[in-house]
């Protein structure tokens, strides 16, 4: 009698031979792909940074007149709320991304976040329309973290099912840098055009140019996206179709994981790269100029820091970049936050050593995550919804917090905050098992 084969481990993932699409295949993703993915990713991340360094300037055309301190702060509630909306478009649109693929869901996602910034560019002031104007800023906002909730999934399982397994780090590299990339085109558009016109013309109008950029910039992404070919380990399966609710209880330790490695990193990157520039400008008296320089010469260093770290993990593992993260966060964020910077070079500092330690996470958090995952049914919502709420909670409120300890004295204890999280998320990684060897499936 012919022996039976056992039943594999995840029952639900069949291979299927007849009726495949053209597909990228594990180790054969090209370099027009890799393009497609970075370029979507950095106009996401692009949308969604300008608000944060545009907020000075356009803080005054949203909300009554008063304090300036006052009116920031209110378009930083607004930039907290919207975080809220990130896990409602992690639950739909990773549901999507694992039910008709990679591609539509990062279509879709690039779509929605090119489309709000454009509508943002156009809402008329408080002073024209009253208490509708940050009423239509919160909603186009929302819309806008409900993109950013579906892209890191759809992105990070795409690169991981496309990478050869020995350079998934590598290619999770690519996928932060573009991330880099947006958010330096955002302070350097900022940037350029604080220069160009005057502080009133830049109040007036100016940050709706930076906004109409992306925006418009969002059509050669979806074009881009939409000539992407699927993941093979996508096409390739045949699984029951459940609740998400089912997927996340079935996978319930992977999801836990991702939450506490996420932890500490988003309000890292929340702080130094969209908050610090603007609590300078506010607390610090420095010009927006000045400012936002500092903030792009230390993220450009990051950009260059991030590769490095992703071939380091190729070699030697993913715990340990992430342990050095922590374990620096844990160092320099009480000191480097005490008190808002008050010069060039003391943003500059504190922005490189901030950035720096993250890049050991950034680096690999696409592909960690994936790893987290063994079968393609689940990767995209199994990442984007644990990953959202933790942004959420903690990523979206920390410049708030941040702005609120600083203007009455108190930044200290927004410093020993994120080292507490730090704390935290080293402890996550000492306890994770390394990745870089798995096998997806």
């Amino acid at each position: 009698m012919a022996a039976v084969p056992e039943r594999p481990p995840y029952p639900q993932f069949t291979p299927r031979v007849e009726g495949l699409t053209p597909a990228a295949k594990p180790g054969r993703v090209t370099t027009g792909a890799l393009a497609a993915v970075a370029a979507g990713n950095a106009l996401e991340w692009y949308d969604w940074s300008v608000y944060a360094f545009a907020a000075p300037m356009f803080a005054h055309a949203f909300f009554p007149k008063g304090q300036p301190a006052t009116a920031l702060m209110a378009a930083l509630a607004t930039f907290a709320v919207a975080f809220l909306a990130r896990p409602v478009g992690a639950a739909v649109l990773g549901r999507l991304t694992d039910r008709c693929g990679r591609r539509a869901g990062m279509t879709v996602s690039v779509s929605i976040m090119g489309v709000a910034s454009v509508l943002i560019a156009v809402i008329p002031t408080y002073g024209t329309i009253g208490i509708a104007a940050p009423l239509a800023l919160l909603v186009l906002r929302c819309a806008q973290g409900a993109s950013s909730g579906g892209e890191v999934g759809a992105a990070a399982a795409y690169l991981a099912e496309t990478a050869p397994a020995a350079r998934r780090g590598r290619y999770s590299a690519v996928f932060q840098q573009s991330t880099v990339l947006g958010t330096l085109a955002a302070a350097l558009a900022a940037t350029g055009l604080s220069a160009t016109l005057t502080r009133a013309e830049m109040h007036a109008f100016g940050w709706r140019i930076l906004f109409a950029a992306g925006g418009l910039a969002g059509i050669a992404a979806i074009v881009l996206r939409r000539k992407l070919a699927e993941s093979f380990l996508f096409t390739a399966q045949d699984g029951v179709d459940r609740p998400l609710r089912t997927l996340l209880r079935e996978h319930r330790r992977p999801a836990l994981r991702i939450a506490a490695m996420t932890l500490a990193p988003t309000i890292v990157f929340s702080t130094w790269v969209l908050q610090l520039p603007g609590l300078a400008m506010t607390e610090g008296g420095l010009s927006a100029g000045r400012a936002l320089a500092a903030n792009s010469i230390a993220q450009a260093t990051m950009f260059v820091a991030v590769p490095i770290a992703g071939r380091l993990s190729d070699r030697f593992g993913r715990r340990p970049l992430l342990l050095a993260f922590a374990a620096a966060t844990v160092v320099i964020a009480v000191p480097a936050l005490a008190v808002p910077p008050r010069g060039f070079g003391a943003l500059l500092v504190i922005e490189m050593l901030g950035l720096w330690a993250f890049a050991g996470y950034g680096a690999i958090a696409a592909t960690v995550m994936a790893e987290q995952y063994p079968t393609a049914l689940v990767r995209s919502a199994g990442i984007a919804v644990p990953y959202a709420l933790v942004v959420a909670v903690f990523g979206g409120t920390a410049p708030l917090l941040d702005a609120v300890l600083a203007h009455h004295g108190q930044g200290a204890w927004f410093g020993a905050y994120v080292a507490l999280a730090a704390a935290i998320s080293f402890a996550a990684y000492a306890r994770m098992p390394e990745t870089n060897a798995v096998r997806l499936r």
